[in-house]
């Protein structure tokens, strides 16, 4: 009786110790592989596949039901997995000759997959917390790519497709997405996310691309579109300030093209700012500060320059409901060569809309005070438009069709309104509003028509109408 008690209890305890036991499997196929697996504690899993000559493999797991792949197919690879912690998972595929991988997982419950196709490609992913996700993806040679994730139920995916691009993802909070998808050479992208519910969307296709997004606080999402060539485009968001909730979109199509959004030198929150560039050598600059401000800036064309600078709340840049004819007013921009459009906007509640068709075209909108709306309207080329206002509810409107035409617009006050519109060639309007409630309507049909007004004081009325 006594036996059987024994052999009863001598096969529940191997039971017990086999069930908690880890796991290795090692296959090497080929020449000079090196395999080193250590593993502490209880049903961690490992399991490493070689074909080739000269692969590198390392696995090192502390804790519990942790679990490593690792297949190496070529030479020279090198794939290394430090996991410490509870049920963390890591895959890692290498085809092709001197490629290196890595994965470093602190916590528990991180998720990890590099997968490398081609030659000297270089992937790293640092996991720091529980529940992270990780992705990289290299298809090609000499594409760099790196991963941290310092936090909790954060999501990073790369994919590379081509020759020595580099992408790099920095996450510290909870709950932070990025993206980044590669496909050409020489291509960089960078995503920085210090807060929690930020999300980062980065696409480049082309060669020499570069691309930033620098996230602070939450719910912050920013996204970057470049198809073509040495594309630039640069996002902040509350990297420096207090805020969040702010959106920011910028699509290059073209080569050389330059864009920034800077959502985050001072307080902001629930800013919109859109950038669309198709054609080459543009540049636009767009900087928000305060609450549900919206800028949107379209160029399309060669060497366009745009600029909107809104400080306040509520203010609108280009995105007003769109005048007709013509049907192409619904979109607000620029479309041509040369144009340049500055907007400034301190106050809350302003409007501000330009639209440029042609070449060589300037216009400068400034609005400081509350409630102001101001529009141009330019078809034709090296027309100019300056409108300021300073006051409240003042209307500023220029609208010019032809060559070589002229709009300077000055109101100081509340509640004035300045028209002009221009048809024909070399026309010009000057016009000073300095009170209230004054009024002004200029309309020039032909050519080298000039009309200065100047008004100061209280309800003073104009209304000018020539033509030849």
């Amino acid at each position: 009786m006594k036996k059987l008690f024994f052999t009863a209890l001598f096969m529940s305890a191997t039971s017990l110790f086999f069930a908690q036991s880890n796991t290795s499997v090692v296959s090497s196929t080929g020449n000079a592989n090196t395999v080193t697996v250590d593993q502490t504690g209880l049903t961690n899993t490992s399991d490493v596949l070689q074909l080739g000559d000269t692969n590198i493999a390392d696995v090192d797991q502390v804790g519990t039901s942790n679990g490593s792949d690792i297949d190496q197919i070529g030479n020279l690879n090198d794939a290394t997995v430090m996991q410490v912690g509870n049920t963390n998972g890591s895959i890692q595929s290498q085809t092709g000759i001197s490629n290196t991988a890595m994965t470093d997982q602190l916590g528990n419950g991180n998720t990890a997959s590099q997968h490398q196709t081609g030659d000297t490609n270089d992937a790293d992913i640092d996991q720091d917390g529980d529940t992270n996700t990780a992705s990289q993806v290299q298809i090609g040679d000499a594409n760099t790519a790196g991963a941290i994730q310092d936090g909790d139920i954060n999501t990073s995916s790369q994919l590379q497709v081509g020759d020595s691009n580099d992408a790099d993802t920095d996450q510290v909070g909870m709950l932070n997405n990025a993206t980044q998808s590669q496909n050409g050479m020489l291509n960089d992208a960078n995503a920085v996310q210090h807060g929690d519910s930020n999300v980062a969307t980065q696409s480049q296709t082309g060669d020499s691309n570069d691309a930033d997004i620098y996230q602070g606080q939450t719910f912050n999402t920013a996204v970057q579109t470049q198809v073509g060539d040495s594309n630039k485009a640069l996002a902040f968001q509350n990297d420096l300030s207090l805020g969040g909730s702010n959106l920011s979109t910028q699509t290059q199509t073209g080569d050389d093209n330059d864009a920034t959004v800077d959502q985050g030198m001072f307080y902001a929150f629930g800013n919109v700012a859109s950038q669309n560039q198709i054609g080459n050598d543009n540049v636009a600059y767009a900087f928000q500060t305060g609450n549900t401000n919206i800028s949107r800036e379209i160029q399309v064309g060669d060497d366009n320059d745009s600029n909107v600078n809104q400080d306040g709340d509520n203010n609108h840049s280009g995105t007003s409901v769109a005048p007709s004819p013509p049907l192409t007013y619904s979109a607000y921009g620029q479309y041509g060569d040369r144009n340049t459009a500055d907007t400034d906007q301190t106050g809350d509640w302003n409007t501000s809309d330009i639209y440029q068709e042609g070449d060589d075209n300037d216009a400068k909108s400034e609005q400081i005070g509350d409630h102001n709306t101001a529009l141009v309207i330019t078809l034709g080329d090296s027309n100019h438009d300056d409108l300021s206002s300073t006051g409240d509810w003042n209307t500023n409107l220029s609208r010019q069709f032809g060559d070589g035409n002229s709009v300077d617009s000055d109101q100081i006050g509340n509640l004035n309104i300045s028209s002009a519109i221009q048809q024909g060639d070399n026309n010009t309007v000057l016009s000073l509003q300095n009170g209230n409630s004054n009024y002004s309507l200029t309309n020039q049909s032909g050519q080298g028509h000039s009309n200065t007004v100047n008004q100061v004081g209280n309800t003073n009325s104009s209304i000018v109408n020539q033509s030849n």
